[in-house]
């Protein structure tokens, strides 16, 4: 959230920034301050599902969220609103198999919240489509910003080459064996190829007792992007099948991780989203299944790496600079008629 702000300021946008409280049954400090800063705004610009999170039946803020609709209405009829869709909450609670914890009131919350909105800024056509067909949201709305940005300060380095002996892949997230699967334990086997993770929920995959294949524990962002951008040759995306389907919808923050540090990226083919942005960008590897890395890795030359690596080192200075979310509020504000003189036109 604090890449959003940071950016959003840049652009002019004051921010208002508050927590949900429970200690306060009804929330009134968490309203007040909304309401007050909606009541005097020109622009509402906001984040989703940051401001409102619908998805469990038996989250005590669900409450707050559903008063928060209520006020969403009047507010957005008076200025002009847009919403900047980084995450479809209730697709990613089922793509996990937590059906039980999403209701019908869920998807109302979230319609509700996509109707009231001017403009929808979302990852692209696959999420675009999906919001029409599921909540009767009309095309206009829509405005498409591809890549989530990452605003780190940390910089990798401008030269690096693959290494001779070892090559080291990285993996960064949760390692919730529900949200993960359990691709990890059919990563090949190859003499100079290590595997160096880091994240919370890691015992599961130590007692796979693999050598090639090293916890490195939960690292701070800034620590973490400065570790794999010197050690660390290459970031790798897999996921189960369910999640794939759901990764359509948009990237992943391992892939705004991966080139904010400079790592060309392996990634199956079956991502296909993540798959395409790679393709594009020219910043990786494609894998049907997991056994062909090894070759992959092997039979890459150092001049194709360098050029990778160089394409990486670009997007990421995009990311770094909020690209991606400048462009797409800047062309929101144009489809409102609402672009001031003095904001910066990404």
């Amino acid at each position: 959230m604090s890449d959003f702000i940071r950016f959003s300021r840049e652009m002019g946008f004051q921010s208002v920034v508050v927590s949900k409280s429970l200690k306060n049954a009804v929330a009134l400090p968490y309203y007040a301050r909304l309401l007050t800063s909606w009541k005097h705004a020109d622009i509402l610009l906001t984040v989703y599902p940051y401001f409102c999170y619908p998805t469990f039946r038996s989250n005590p803020l669900r409450a707050i969220d559903e008063r928060l609709i209520r006020y969403l209405h009047a507010s957005t009829n008076r200025i002009g609103s847009i919403l900047y869709v980084v995450d479809l909450p209730i697709e990613q609670i089922l793509s996990v198999q937590m059906q039980a914890s999403v209701d019908k009131k869920a998807h109302q919350i979230e319609r509700e919240v996509f109707q009231s909105f001017d403009i929808l800024c979302v990852y692209n056509s696959q999420m675009k489509r999906f919001i029409i067909d599921r909540y009767d949201v009309s095309h206009d709305k829509f405005v498409e910003f591809e890549i989530l940005d990452h605003g780190t300060a940390v910089v990798p380095p401008s030269e690096k080459t693959i290494g001779r002996s070892m090559r080291k892949i990285a993996y960064t997230g949760n390692w919730t064996k529900q949200y993960v699967g359990e691709w990890v334990r059919n990563l090949p086997k190859a003499e100079n190829i290590t595997y160096e993770f880091t994240g919370m929920n890691w015992g599961w995959i130590s007692d796979l007792g693999r050598s090639d294949v090293v916890n490195k524990g939960f690292m701070s962002d800034e620590g973490l992007l400065c570790y794999i951008s010197v050690n660390a040759d290459f970031g790798i995306i897999e996921m189960p099948l369910v999640r794939k389907e759901y990764s359509n919808y948009g990237s992943t923050s391992k892939f705004g991780t991966y080139v904010a540090a400079g790592l060309p990226i392996l990634v199956s083919s079956d991502c296909t989203y993540i798959a395409s942005l790679v393709r594009k960008y020219g910043i990786g590897l494609l894998f049907n299944s997991l056994s062909e890395i090894p070759a992959l890795i092997q039979n890459l030359s150092a001049s194709e790496y360098g050029d990778m690596r160089r394409h990486c080192l670009e997007l990421g200075q995009k990311l770094r600079t909020g690209y991606f979310f400048k462009q797409a509020v800047t062309t929101s504000l144009h489809k409102l008629s609402l672009l001031q003189p003095d904001l910066p036109r990404s």
